[in-house]
């Protein structure tokens, strides 16, 4: 079996009484991009993790964890509904748990999964059911939520998402359901009744260009424990948006890519309808002409050991490598990295080696205060990770 894959990430937009597409506009990004400036990455030491006979070689939402002074990376497994974990130093599987589809100790198929603390595993099946269980497998708790249909859907990802822990039976995930005006960014769910609570609305001028679409399907936001504050990165803004830790809004920071030409918002006027004919009549090559060749702001990452922000940069690609129809050129972005300080000034943006690193699939974690990027490429008995140097001396 050619276990060389592509995972892609789950599609949570699936409802047919909610699409958000584009309509045409005279925006274009077909603009001279600032790239000359930038600074090509280099890279240090690299890693190479050893891929079983069952498994990927592809690392899906990678959690970092350290046991006993050794440290280890997570990754599901979705040919065989497992969690692969690796030792950081050997690169070997060090512990493989496999996820039971029935049984006692039945889970279903994964959604997500990963590790709310050392002896605690939460498991988040595709009905949006959440099971606790411990190292040996064994169910602690399962929490059949009761969904709101209207709202949303509760949906965590270790290294991109999170769930965070507020209380003892309270735990906060995010809801991908946000593509309309008054929709909830969060969800509380209580372990003790299985209730949900939505809350934290998504701000106003995101939903006029958040289309929920390829690359502008997710979005994520990190928690920085030095200033006690969440961060907020949407794919079509260039500016972060900082909340307490009540999620009370502080800010609206410019974190502007320096390859934009121009200060304008991604945001283009979107159509949301429940009328399935009206969204038929949609062409789909001017929606994806759009996407394409749209900025999209990948991701946020927190380093709290250097105290910066990676932010990564998906460039638009241009009309003529998307009319050319290379399958390559047409659909991989070019992407750059920013560095941001602890008040989201940038110190410096580097341009990454084109289609080298799987970016857009979050293959990507932090050990020890570095940052290592997986490699594309079509070895399928090892995961290549290189440790990526950036300069985070702050500009004068």
């Amino acid at each position: 079996m050619n276990r060389n894959i592509s995972v892609n990430k789950v599609n949570h937009c699936v409802l047919a009484v909610i699409f958000c597409v584009f309509l045409m506009t005279n925006c274009s990004y077909d603009q001279k991009l600032k790239i000359d400036q930038l600074d090509t990455l280099t890279v240090g030491p690299s890693k190479i993790l050893n891929v079983d006979s069952v498994s990927i070689n592809q690392l899906v939402y990678p959690q970092v964890l350290e046991f006993d002074q050794s440290k280890y990376i997570t990754s599901i497994n979705v040919v065989d509904n497992s969690l692969k974990v690796y030792d950081f130093v050997s690169g070997n599987v060090y512990k493989t748990y496999k996820f039971s589809n029935d049984g006692p100790n039945g889970v279903g198929r994964v959604l997500s999964v990963g590790f709310l603390n050392q002896d605690t595993i939460c498991y988040l099946d595709q009905s949006s059911t959440l099971f606790l269980l411990d190292d040996s497998m064994k169910i602690l708790s399962k929490h059949p939520f009761k969904l709101a249909e209207q709202k949303g859907l509760p949906l965590f990802y270790a290294n991109h998402v999170p769930f965070l822990k507020k209380e003892k039976d309270k735990l906060i995930a995010v809801n991908y359901y946000i593509t309309r005006v008054g929709r909830m960014m969060n969800v509380e769910l209580d372990l003790s009744t299985n209730d949900l609570r939505y809350f934290n609305q998504v701000p106003p001028e995101i939903i006029e260009g958040y289309y929920g679409v390829d690359d502008f399907s997710y979005w994520n936001f990190v928690y920085n424990p030095n200033q006690n504050i969440y961060v907020y990165n949407f794919p079509s803004s260039d500016s972060l948006f900082v909340y307490d830790s009540n999620f009370k809004l502080l800010n609206k920071v410019n974190a502007i890519s320096s390859t934009k030409t121009f200060s304008k918002e991604t945001p283009l006027p979107i159509v949301q309808s429940e009328n399935l004919d009206e969204l038929r009549s949609f062409d789909k090559s001017e929606i994806q002409f759009r996407i394409k060749n749209s900025f999209a702001y990948n991701d946020l990452i927190y380093n709290e050991t250097k105290n910066v922000y990676y932010r990564f940069v998906g460039l638009p690609i241009s009309k003529m490598d998307i009319e050319d129809n290379d399958p390559i050129r047409s659909e991989v972005r070019q992407y750059t990295l920013m560095i941001l300080d602890a008040n989201f000034k940038l110190i410096k943006e580097y341009i990454l080696p084109y289609n080298k690193y799987l970016v857009k699939r979050d293959c990507f974690f932090l050990v020890e205060g570095e940052l290592y990027l997986q490699q594309n490429n079509d070895d399928e008995d090892r995961i290549y990770l290189d440790q990526i140097n950036v300069e985070i001396n702050e500009k004068d």
